[in-house]
Order: structure tokens, then C-alpha cells, then sequence
């Protein structure tokens, strides 16, 4: 088991441990140059260095994280020629949309999939900049716990989101177009998968859709798999397939998986399986041997969309304390687990397996369960609507009693200040 679980340090690039994050001043000058480009193409914009986004004279926003995360991962030899494309695309978002010309609007639909924190997190950008995200959150449909599709209007140089105003204007419901949509996307190309070998199959078309190729169910029901099979949709350009009971294959996306933590648009590493149709999370059994890696992975894809959210609450500043998430292993020789802290006052609690509580006294906490928790003190918490990953609020701490009963089903207890 050791061999695997210490997959992702041994396979982490040198000079990224313990890296800062990238400086505001790396991030304003790619903003700064962006605008310059712009410039030239005749699109007035103003930089919203706190929102780290463009804000455009026709009031459309370019956000620009997953834009300055691929500038950075991109040879600086390349870096002009990819700023003029991120231009282009920015330029012609800011035309008139082809949604309002779209005569032949069914032929250009396409699925696109997308972690479900992403568009609330979209959602929440919108509601901060006083715009109604409604129509286009009526389009969003989930796949799996983690993902969800979108239908879209696909252009030579962007993907245009759709409302479903716009949806209903050309006779369709969201399922009515996700169906056209998918279609679309069977006919784009006559062979989606192609086999990499050690039974892995990758959807490598390049359109931009590879990883909504995991919508193509029936064609990798048909794929010659050794188990269920289990895909990684890591982005929009990589989607690999292999097989639930193929531990080379296995192992083979879990090499996938920790290349694509250096690639922009970072969707998740949550890998999925099919099962009569429809496609769940998936992790191996307590036993498997490459359960803690692919644990670690999960885990890392939810805490990155826990790290956005927390920025975007925290900002709101009506929420009260928002508690981190993250991983702990409460024993030397046990797995690791999620893991949050409950918060010492009202303020949101993450969804995590380990839920840490401080006692009363301020001087020690225990680490328990969250089904215990739920048990004991599940009438401080209350689930928070339309948030992915979930979010409790709590009201206040657990007092004195309460915690004795928690204590006496814990895993770890420790002092403040130590490490379990």
C-alpha cells in the first residue's frame, strides 16, 4: 500500500513544494498586458484587480484565473501568441451574441461537463457583480455527485453558455437540447475513444469535449474493459477509461490524474464509474491498493473547490467564519480522511469524513466521525441550499456535555497547538 499511497509526492514536480502562490504583481501584469492587447483590438475594458477580472464597456465580465493559470503553465516563449488568443476569444465575446442569429441553432449545440462547484461558484461571481444568473443555472443539469453538463453554443473560437430562454425560443427544455446536444457531439467523430494501451482507452478528439465524451454511454459500455468501467474526466481535453478490475489501468489514471494537476482548467480528479447507465463516484475498497492514492486525489479536487468557495464567502461577509477543509491522517499506520474544523462561534462547517471539535475550555479537541456528529449535535447544523460542495451552517458550539459524548466516540484526541 505504501508504494501507492506515496504516488502523488513521488510524482510532484521538483520545486513545487511548499511554492507561494503566485504574487498579485504576476497576476496584474498579465492582466495589464491582456488589456493592452485589447486595446489594439478596439475593446475598451477596466482590470477589477480584487475580482481578478475584466470588465467590459458592453458590462460582460472575462474572468481570468483559469486564463492566467494557463499563461503560466505555458512556455513564456509562447506567451504573446497565447495572450492574442485569449484576446480573440475575449473580443469576440464581446460582440453580439450568435445566440440571437442562430437560424440553424440545433447543429451547434454541445454538452459540456463541468464540476458542479464551478457553476456555483459562477453563480455566486454573478450574484457579487448584481447579475441574475437564473437562466443560466435552469441549464445546468447534474451528472454525479461532483460533475454536471451544460448545453452550449459552439463557435469557431468560443463556447457560448445558453440560458434557457433561449433554450425554450428554439422549442427545447434543458433534457430536450442536452439530448440534440449529445447527438452533435456522437456524430463529430466516428471513432472517440482510442485504446493507449494497458487497457486505457482515451477520448483525445481535441474539440474542446473529450472530457463530454463521458456522456457517450453506450459506446463505453461497449469498450472491452476488464470490470466496470471507471473514467477520469480530468478537463475539457482529457477523459481516460479503463477498467474497475485492471489494476495497470488503474494505475495508469492515477498517472493521468497527477499530470493533469499541471494543466489549466482543471475540472476534477474524481474518477467516476457506470453503473446501469449512469455514471457515480467511485473510489477502490478500504483494501485496494491504490485506495489512498486515488482517496488523496478525490479529496484534493473537492478541497480545491472548497478553497474557491471559502474566498467567495469569506468576501461576502455575512456568512460568518467559513471553517477550512482538508485531509488528516489521525494515526501513523491509518488512512487519511477529510477533514474540517468546527467552527468556535455561528459560521459554515464543509462536508468532510472528520469534523475536529474544540472543548469548551479552549485546551483540547477531539477528532470525530461526522455521522457522530450528526448524532449528537446535528441540531446546530443546517444544511446550506444551492452549495456544491455542501456547506452546513452551524449555530454555535457544542457545549460541555455534548462534547463528553463526542469524546467518548472519538478517533484522536490532542491538545491545541499539537499535531495529530
Amino acid at each position: 500500500m505504501a508504494f501507492f499511497s506515496k504516488l502523488l509526492t513521488r510524482m510532484r514536480p521538483e520545486g513545487t513544494e511548499g511554492a507561494a502562490p503566485h504574487s498579485a504583481d504576476l497576476r496584474d501584469t498579465f492582466a495589464l498586458r491582456l488589456l493592452s492587447v485589447l486595446s489594439t483590438l478596439g475593446v475598451p475594458a477596466n482590470y477589477d484587480a480584487d475580482a481578478f477580472a475584466l470588465r467590459l464597456s458592453s458590462g460582460s465580465v472575462s474572468w481570468l484565473g483559469n486564463r492566467f493559470e494557463e499563461w503560466l503553465r505555458t512556455d513564456p516563449k509562447h506567451h504573446e501568441a497565447l495572450l492574442l488568443q485569449i484576446a480573440a476569444s475575449i473580443f469576440e465575446a464581446s460582440q453580439p451574441s450568435p445566440l440571437a442569429q442562430a437560424g440553424d441553432a440545433r447543429a451547434h449545440l454541445r454538452p459540456r461537463v463541468r464540476q458542479r462547484a464551478h457553476h456555483v461558484i459562477v453563480g455566486l461571481q454573478l450574484q457579487a457583480d448584481g447579475v441574475d444568473g437564473w437562466q443560466l443555472s435552469q441549464t445546468f443539469l447534474p451528472l454525479t455527485d461532483d460533475l454536471g453538463v451544460e448545453v452550449v453554443y459552439d463557435t469557431p473560437t468560443n463556447i457560448v453558455s445558453v440560458p434557457v430562454e433561449r433554450l425554450e425560443g428554439w422549442g427545447l427544455d434543458p433534457s430536450q437540447a442536452l439530448e440534440v446536444a449529445i447527438d452533435n457531439l456522437r456524430r463529430a467523430d466516428a471513432v472517440p475513444f482510442r485504446c493507449d494501451g494497458d487497457g486505457v482507452w482515451l477520448a483525445s478528439c481535441g474539440d474542446c469535449y473529450d472530457s463530454a465524451r463521458l456522456l457517450l454511454v453506450d459506446e463505453i459500455a461497449a469498450l472491452p474493459l476488464a470490470g466496470e468501467p471507471v473514467a477520469l474526466p480530468a478537463n475539457r481535453d482529457n477523459l481516460a477509461i479503463t477498467g474497475s478490475e485492471n489494476l495497470g489501468g488503474l494505475y495508469r489514471l492515477l498517472q493521468l490524474a497527477v499530470s493533469a494537476l499541471d494543466l489549466p482548467r482543471l475540472d476534477t480528479l474524481q474518477p467516476v464509474v457506470l453503473r446501469d447507465g449512469v455514471w457515480v463516484d467511485w473510489l477502490p475498497q478500504t483494501d485496494h491498493p491504490m485506495r489512498e492514492a486515488f482517496y488523496e486525489l478525490a479529496v484534493r479536487s473537492r478541497g480545491n473547490s472548497y478553497a474557491e468557495l471559502k474566498d467567495l464567502l469569506d468576501a461576502a461577509a455575512d456568512s460568518g467564519p467559513v471553517a477550512s477543509y482538508g485531509m488528516l491522517r489521525p494515526h501513523d499506520d491509518s488512512l487519511p480522511w477529510s477533514h474540517a474544523v468546527w467552527p468556535t462561534s455561528s459560521g459554515l462547517l464543509p462536508e468532510s469524513d472528520l469534523v475536529s471539535v474544540l472543548h469548551p475550555g479552549g485546551a483540547r479537541y477531539v477528532v470525530v466521525p461526522r455521522r457522530w456528529l450528526l448524532e449528537v449535535v446535528g441540531h446546530l447544523m443546517e444544511p446550506v441550499p444551492d452549495l456544491h460542495p455542501p456547506y452546513h451552517t452551524v449555530r454555535g458550539a457544542p457545549d460541555l456535555s455534548q462534547w463528553e459524548v463526542l469524546a467518548a466516540r472519538k478517533v484522536f484526541e490532542g491538545e491545541v497547538g499539537g499535531t495529530p
